[in-house]
This record gives structure tokens, C-alpha cells and sequence, in this order.
């Protein structure tokens, strides 16, 4: 029966060297992040960002074919989005009671979202080029009324001139949300109209071609 062998203790070793697994002195394999858990497939050039930007969005009352912001993988294209994190943020305005959900699209259509504004997607290794296949955008009519998922934050009314200012929530999505090409992901608010209610939001995931989920 073979035997996992295990180097105790810390090495250094050049570029193309092989090494046996590292292990503690209780014969444990340490296992451990070297940099951030994201560095790797940045630094391959597969992940990208979108955000509404500075000016904000309407975030609107209720699920609909009219998103807030969405996320779409065009039919075709090759390639399966892990979406790996979600941001919002509050700009301007009085926001009413209410909900932001995750809601689906799970149709495997040709007809991708239109209207509103296409956002720009960036390649998280800043100066790689923006080769995304994803098609972001806010405003965007989807090609059916998505279903709600998970809730990605709750709001009570906020007004500009409330004692405790709203912050940015961040959903470290970390890839349980795969979506398939003719699929999107889109945040949509559940709720109170407010008063001209501003918020921004982005999307941030890694592209990967299909069957290598």
C-alpha cells in the first residue's frame, strides 16, 4: 500500500521544483491560502467586475422583467459565470421598507436582455483586456419575469438625513451561484417606492469555460 509522504516543516524552492506535500510534526498535511482566495483566478485573467457607478439606479418595487442590475450569460457562449460577489450601496434619496432579492432567470434562451444600459465589464487584473463574455447592465428588460431567490439584504425606510447612514453591503457570493450560457442573475428590490431612491450595486464573478465548472 502506498504512503502519502509529507515534508515537515517550511521550505523555500525555485520556480519548477518538485515538492512533496508539506506537513506538521503530528503528521497533519497543512493546508493554506498563499495570498488572497481570489489571486488565482484573477491573476489568470478570468475574473471581471460591473457596477451601476456613481450616478446610482432606481432600484425599483417589486421582482419584474426590469432589473436593477443584471448579470447574463449570452447562449453560445462557451463559457459558465461563478458569480463570486455581490455589492450595494446607497447614493441618494429616501429608500422605503423592504427587500433585495436574488431573482433567476433559468430559461436557457437566445434572447438576451435589452433596453436600459449596458454596463462595462472589467477585468479584475487591471490592464488585462476586457474580453468578458457576460452582458451587464442595469435598466435591462430580461427576457421573463425571473423568480426570487435568496435575500441579499434588508431595508428599513432610510433617509438621507437618518441618524445612521446606511452602508455598503457586500455578499461573498464565493461561487454558489453558477450560471449557464441563455441564464442571468439579476438584484431586484421588493417594496416601499421612497423618494426618488438612488442606489449602486455591482457584480463581480469568474468566467470559465463549460465542463470545467
Amino acid at each position: 500500500m502506498s504512503q502519502l509522504q509529507l515534508r515537515v516543516g517550511p521550505g523555500v524552492f525555485s520556480d519548477g521544483s518538485a515538492v512533496t506535500p508539506r506537513g506538521t510534526r503530528t503528521s497533519a498535511v497543512v493546508v493554506q491560502p498563499v495570498s488572497g482566495k481570489y489571486a488565482e483566478a484573477v491573476l489568470r485573467g478570468s475574473c471581471y467586475f460591473a457596477t451601476i457607478g456613481a450616478a446610482g439606479a432606481a432600484p425599483g418595487t417589486a421582482i419584474g422583467t426590469t432589473a436593477f442590475i443584471s448579470l447574463w450569460n449570452p447562449l453560445g457562449s462557451g463559457r459558465t459565470l461563478r458569480v463570486l460577489r455581490a455589492t450595494l450601496g446607497y447614493i441618494s434619496g429616501t429608500i422605503g421598507a423592504g427587500a433585495i432579492f436574488y431573482a433567476i432567470n433559468r430559461t436557457s434562451s437566445a434572447t438576451a436582455p435589452t433596453g436600459g444600459t449596458v454596463l462595462a465589464n472589467v477585468n479584475a487584473f487591471l490592464g488585462y483586456a476586457d474580453s468578458s463574455a457576460a452582458l451587464a447592465g442595469t435598466a435591462q428588460t430580461l427576457v421573463a419575469t425571473p423568480v426570487a431567490g435568496e435575500i441579499m439584504a434588508s431595508s428599513g425606510p432610510i433617509l438621507a438625513t437618518s441618524v445612521v447612514q446606511p452602508y455598503q453591503i457586500v455578499d461573498d457570493i464565493d461561487g454558489r451561484y453558477l450560471i449557464a450560457p441563455g441564464n442571468g442573475l439579476s438584484l431586484q428590490f421588493v417594496g416601499g417606492a421612497g423618494t426618488v431612491p438612488l442606489l449602486s450595486a455591482s457584480f463581480f464573478w469568474e468566467e470559465v469555460s463549460q465542463g470545467q465548472e
